[in-house]
């Protein structure tokens, strides 16, 4: 006896299937575009409140102070200015708008002397960069210069005359500038993305070279070596975001109540930076002991495995102490700091020759310097290390 699912009408053919198959893929890329659409809004809807507020302001104040019918490079400037990325924002906002008003004022004199063409761009573009650079030789101010350059030549003359659009740019840098300083944006969440950045990707490298030991994988510790290598440019963008935290919460009244974490994230950039150029000595060493043979299927082989992962895990617990030193945070990474410190203990790899030593050595003062992030000083930590 054939059962109804099994009869003819119900049989699912290779092509339906197919197609079943690929709208459930149309369905899933659209549902994780539109994911990843609103975080991306989630992240930068303050800056684009900020640019629609400055073009609107810098288009009235140019029309109701100047009297201007299309003060178009007023909108224009701010736009420009307030679009700067979070680190270093104010003295960016300084330098668009110095570009902005560089192109536009050496722009429509030379308009007014040599007229409009290619070859006019031409001159008028190599002139404002070469101003540009004799003022500052930023990349921003060089490039915004030209491009408004090329702006005035290409665009026919205003009504009000030349001098005109120089003013509209000036108004526009100036009301980007005061937004930029009254209303900047928050500096926390770049600075606890900077730092997850860093501590995740020590973290996954100690995993891996944890994995890498076990199996007895050079080239796959190579790898994890290589994994903590890559975190010196995220270390540097963290310093920038903290000094631009700080530039942010001492001149703008509406971010003072971040100062405390910024000032936080300030104390811990060295003792971070100081552990993860000693887990890197460790990690290259452990190549080393990997490639020697030394700790296969000894003690002294899960005693370094423990130690890398109990480390990975102890890491993860610092963006949570950073936002929140003094509570639940602070004391999660100190229980795991506290008890990844007391199973460092370096008799466990005596055994296993000079390398292992080292690896256990730069482990141990990878913990000193974490520690330190906590304010734990490092003379009691050296008590609590075996």
């Amino acid at each position: 006896m054939t059962s109804p699912s099994s009869g003819p009408g119900s049989a699912v053919t290779p092509r339906a299937a197919g197609e079943a198959a690929r709208a459930l893929a149309r369905r899933v890329r659209l549902r994780r575009r539109l994911m990843l659409g609103r975080a991306r809004i989630k992240a930068a809807w303050w800056g684009v409140v900020q640019s629609a507020v400055g073009a609107a302001v810098a288009w009235e104040l140019a029309s109701r102070l100047l009297g201007h019918k299309v003060p178009f490079f007023a909108s224009v400037a701010a736009m420009i200015c307030l679009s700067t990325s979070y680190q270093n924002r104010l003295r960016r906002v300084i330098e668009m708008g110095l570009g902005v008003a560089v192109g536009v004022g050496l722009g429509d004199l030379l308009v007014r002397v040599i007229g409009h063409g290619s070859v006019q761009i031409g001159v008028t573009v190599l002139l404002a960069m070469s101003a540009a650079l004799l003022l500052d030789g930023g990349a921003l101010i060089v490039n915004q210069a030209g491009l408004q350059a090329v702006f005035v030549v290409a665009l026919p003359p205003p009504q009000g005359g030349y001098v005109g659009r120089w003013e509209d740019a000036l108004v526009g840098g100036a009301v980007a500038l005061a937004i930029a300083f009254a209303a900047p944006a928050d500096p926390r969440p770049q600075l606890r993305r900077d730092v997850d950045d860093v501590v995740h990707t020590v973290a996954r490298a100690l995993r891996a070279a944890a994995a890498a030991a076990r199996e007895g994988d050079a080239d796959a510790a190579y790898q994890a070596l290589e994994l903590a290598r890559s975190t010196e440019g995220v270390l540097d963008s963290w310093r920038d975001s903290v000094h631009a935290g700080r530039e942010i919460t001492r001149l703008s009244p509406l971010r003072r109540s971040g100062a405390r974490e910024v000032a936080v994230h300030e104390q811990a950039i060295e003792p971070i930076d100081h552990a993860v150029r000693n887990l890197r000595v460790a990690l290259r060493r452990l190549v080393v002991v990997i490639e020697e043979g030394s700790l296969r299927s000894e003690p002294g082989e899960q005693a370094l495995i423990d130690a890398l992962e109990q480390l990975a895990g102890a890491l993860f617990t610092l963006p949570g102490a950073l936002r929140d030193p003094d509570g639940e945070g602070g004391r999660r990474a100190v229980v795991a700091l506290t008890r990844l410190a007391r199973s460092l203990d370096p008799r466990t790899v005596d055994r296993h020759g000079l390398s292992a030593s080292v690896v256990m050595a730069q482990l141990r003062s990878a913990v000193i310097d974490l520690f330190a992030v906590v304010g734990v000083d490092a003379q009691v930590v050296r008590e609590l290390l075996p």
